[in-house]
């Protein structure tokens, strides 16, 4: 495949058209587009060697033969491998952590442009959650999603099931002390980590689990309402 992008990109250099991959090969079909991409290099290759020292990177304007100039890597036990210069593409970098990294255009304007790079806050600066229940949603639904979060990340759980616990801490990176069992729940009020309690239990135990946790989190969410109306769970 590398092979194959580089004899396009050489084609479409030499015939200077803008045409994407995606539509030359469609177009064309792969198996032709690799028999057409290679004849017409070869029948580029004997043209005067003059353009082709003119050859350059069509975002830096660096000449290709410097671009490519192969290497030599010997390593420790003495073994020899081909390899090429390391050498970093332009790019932006903003100071703050929100704002992405601009990298360098490398597609054509007929190609679909990628969106900024991720912007990701330093794990200690995230959200911090405590997930009180560990069952269907919280292990099938929950977790797996902060794997996609920039903003959020698991601190703590809660379970009447040690086994569990213990598991599912070990899976995403929290901390023993930072597993409660339900009679212990009242011990993350001493969690400086835990900014957020997001209770995942039956109806019928939201109120009381609010209330407990009340103390310690100034944010709270539950998988649904509670059932009936709680004066003693209001602010």
């Amino acid at each position: 495949m590398s092979l194959t992008n580089s004899l396009l990109n050489t084609v479409l250099r030499q015939a200077g058209q803008e045409v994407s991959r995606k539509e030359f090969l469609t177009m064309a079909g792969r198996g032709l587009a690799v028999g057409v991409a290679a004849s017409t290099f070869a029948s580029c290759q004997d043209k005067a060697g003059g353009e082709a020292a003119k050859a350059t990177t069509p975002t830096t304007g660096t000449p290709a033969s410097e671009a490519t100039a192969a290497t030599v890597y010997t390593g420790p036990g003495g073994q020899q491998v081909p390899s090429s210069e390391a050498v970093s593409p332009p790019a932006k970098v903003p100071a703050g952590v929100e704002k992405p990294i601009e990298l360098e255009a490398w597609k054509s304007d007929v190609d679909p442009q990628s969106g900024p790079t991720p912007t990701p806050l330093p794990p200690d600066q995230r959200v911090g959650y405590a997930l009180v229940g560990l069952g269907h949603l919280t292990l099938e639904e929950l977790l797996p999603a902060f794997g996609e979060c920039k903003k959020s990340r698991p601190i703590a759980l809660v379970s009447g099931s040690p086994e569990k616990l213990q598991k599912v801490a070990k899976q995403y990176g929290i901390k023993p002390e930072s597993c409660y069992s339900y009679a212990d729940y009242d011990k993350l009020k001493d969690n400086a980590e835990v900014q957020v309690i997001y209770i995942v239990l039956p109806n019928s135990m939201h109120a009381e689990y609010t209330i407990r946790g009340r103390r310690r989190a100034s944010t709270f969410s539950a998988k649904s309402p509670w059932p009936t109306p709680q004066p003693s769970a209001r602010p």
